[in-house]
């Protein structure tokens, strides 16, 4: 069984999206389970890279995150772990 659950194209509630529409149609599926901290920590920097965004480890445990046009900013784990767990699993 799949653990995913299928939205058309303009549902507000469609978040997470993951994949791409299928072959002639306009659906999305929807993640209805958490990604793992890895796993959604990857994915989402893969996104913002695809927009010029660039990750630079400055430490094991820090990271300096390059906008383009915009000042630089310094995360932590602690600060992804954080967001995960209170903006990202809260959707679940």
């Amino acid at each position: 069984m799949s653990n995913y659950k299928e939205y058309k194209l303009g549902n507000s509630s469609a978040c997470n999206l993951v994949g791409r529409p299928q072959k002639g149609t306009r659906t999305w599926r929807r993640n209805t389970s958490p990604l793992s901290f890895e796993a959604w920590l990857k994915q989402g920097m893969e996104r913002y890279q695809k927009q010029g965004i660039v990750f630079e480890l400055v430490t094991p445990s820090l990271m300096r995150i390059k906008r383009p046009g915009q000042t630089n900013l310094l995360r932590t784990c602690a600060n992804f772990r954080n967001e995960y767990e209170t903006e990202y699993l809260a959707k679940f």
